[in-house]
């Protein structure tokens, strides 16, 4: 059977690959079934024992190989990305697909984390200490601020003179 793939043993098995397929989409009590034993066998100490050691031992190897100056992992993530990143630049459609993708996923995102994003803000504005606030923008800003305030003032002089003498000439007028 396993030199000749016409061998009858495998048509038996198609046959019965595809028998089980349609019997398990169509017939409830067989999925039933075959989901009881699905959980069954998931639920065995042993299988549980298992997947936690192979998951162990695959998050160790991950490590250890991405602290190696040679890691073998991190050379193949390299050619992947490369690989990605030539796809990208040679098809524009890809691109034009990801980016309507990336515009629909943002604007949804966006749409449904507004108000906690508003709150957010609101917030974080409300846990500042106004003196501390002022501190720090004197020592980032500097002698800069100094100036600002300086033009400030005679900026608003300037405005308070031209609103008196405008308010004196048509008024008293």
């Amino acid at each position: 059977a396993r030199a000749d793939p016409d061998h009858p043993m495998r048509a038996e098995f198609d046959r019965f690959a595809q028998g089980f397929v349609e019997k398990l989409r169509t017939s409830k009590q067989y999925a039933k079934r075959a989901e009881k034993l699905k959980r069954d066998f998931l639920a065995r100490p042993e299988v549980k024992g298992l997947a936690g050691e192979m998951w162990a031992s695959l998050s160790q190897f991950i490590e250890q190989d991405a602290k190696a100056p040679n890691s073998v992992v991190r050379a193949h993530l390299a050619n992947m990305f490369v690989e990605v990143g030539r796809h990208l630049a040679g098809d524009a459609q890809i691109r034009a697909d990801m980016n309507q993708g990336f515009v629909v996923a943002l604007a949804s995102f966006v749409e449904s984390q507004k108000a906690g994003v508003s709150t957010f803000i609101a917030d974080q504005v409300k846990r500042w200490d106004l003196a501390q606030l002022t501190r720090l923008i004197e020592m980032n800003i500097g002698r800069d601020l100094q100036y600002i305030r300086f033009n400030g003032m005679i900026i608003g002089g300037l405005a308070g003179v031209v609103l008196y003498v405008a308010e004196r000439l048509f008024l008293v007028n």
